[in-house]
C-alpha cells in the first residue's frame, strides 16, 4: 500500500489497519484463486501448464497482485468514508453468551475489514469466473513478463466494473495506470 492518500479525506488510520493484514489477505486471495483453479482442472479432468506451475510454487511474494488488494482496500475506505470521518464515535459492544466486552474503533475496523475482504473476493470470483486464473497468471508470470502484465490489466478492469469508480480513478491517477480501452480484449488469446 502506498503511503499517500487514494482520494480526498482518505482516512490514514483505517489504511494502517488494512496494511497490517495486507500480506495475509494477498496470500488468502492467491490461495482462493489456486483452489478454485485446481478444482476446475480436477472437475474437467485436465492438466494445464498453469496448474502445474501453481502446484510447484512455494513461498513466493505476490507483488503483482498486491495492487488488487489496494483497490479493494480503497473501495472499502471510500464506501465507509462518512463513518470513518466521524471516527465511529465511541466503542462498540460485542456480546457473547457469557461475556460483554468493548471493542475499540481500531479493533472493530480490523474485524470488519477482514470480513469485507473475504466477502469481496468471493463476490468477485462469483461475478468474474476468469478472475482466479488471471490472479494466478499475474502472480506466476510477474512483471516484466507480458503475460503477467496483461493479467494485471485484466484484473484491474474487472475490479473497475465492481468498485466505486471514483476510488479507482484516483488510484489510476496516483499509480499512473490506465485500464485498456477494451478491457475484455486482454482475455482473448494472443495470435
Amino acid at each position: 500500500m502506498t503511503l499517500s492518500r487514494a482520494f480526498l479525506h482518505d482516512p490514514i488510520w483505517v489504511r494502517n489497519i488494512q496494511y497490517y493484514h495486507r500480506s495475509y489477505n494477498v496470500r488468502l486471495m492467491f490461495n482462493k484463486a489456486r483452489d478454485k483453479y485446481l478444482c476446475a482442472e480436477e472437475t474437467l479432468g485436465i492438466k494445464t501448464e498453469l496448474g502445474q506451475a501453481v502446484k510447484s510454487l512455494h513461498g513466493t511474494e505476490f507483488k503483482a497482485i498486491e495492487y488488487t488488494h489496494d483497490l479493494i482496500a480503497a473501495d472499502f475506505r471510500y464506501s465507509n468514508l462518512e463513518k470513518f470521518q466521524q471516527r465511529i464515535k465511541g466503542a462498540f459492544i460485542e456480546k457473547t453468551t457469557w461475556l460483554t466486552y468493548e471493542l475499540t474503533d481500531e479493533q472493530y475496523i480490523d474485524r470488519v475489514w477482514c470480513e469485507y475482504f473475504d466477502m469481496k473476493i468471493n463476490e468477485l470470483f462469483q461475478n468474474f469466473q476468469i478472475l482466479p486464473k488471471q490472479i494466478l497468471i499475474a502472480a506466476i508470470f510477474a512483471n516484466p513478463d507480458r503475460l503477467g502484465i496483461q493479467a494485471e490489466e485484466s484484473i484491474i478492469a474487472m475490479i473497475n466494473t465492481s468498485a466505486n469508480y471514483d476510488v479507482i480513478e484516483y488510484y489510476n491517477i496516483m499509480y499512473l495506470i490506465r485500464p485498456p480501452r477494451n478491457p475484455w480484449s486482454i482475455l482473448a488469446p494472443n495470435r
